[in-house]
């Protein structure tokens, strides 16, 4: 059993960088669009590194951190916060199911 250990430096030195910096580089790929480095698939940029995306469930904090190939999204609250990556989700709809229930739950307090 071994372990890999990812040091933000193998990421932010060309991360949205020319091609050139990334040729060759096992954790960033060139994109075809925009001709700049960026995350490799099912990765995910967060501001220093470029981290596996998540599964099911799991907690998140940005839009793109939750497995797209798994048709995963990142949720939101109604407070406007990423929580948690669920499957098939449209962020409008748990946004008005929440602001629904919130409603409901004040209307049978009274």
């Amino acid at each position: 059993v071994g372990s890999v250990i990812l040091s933000a430096s193998l990421y932010a030195s060309m991360y949205n960088q020319s091609c050139s910096a990334c040729q060759g580089n096992r954790y960033q790929t060139c994109s075809s669009t925009t001709n700049k480095c960026q995350c490799s698939g099912n990765s995910y940029w967060n501001g220093s590194m470029c981290p596996l995306q998540l599964f099911e469930n799991a907690a998140c904090s940005q839009i793109d951190a939750c497995r797209s190939d798994l048709n995963l999204s990142c949720v939101m609250n109604s407070y406007g916060e990423f929580t948690q990556c669920l499957i098939g989700i449209n962020l409008f709809t748990i946004s008005v199911n929440e602001n629904f229930s919130k409603h409901r739950s004040d209307r049978d307090n009274l």
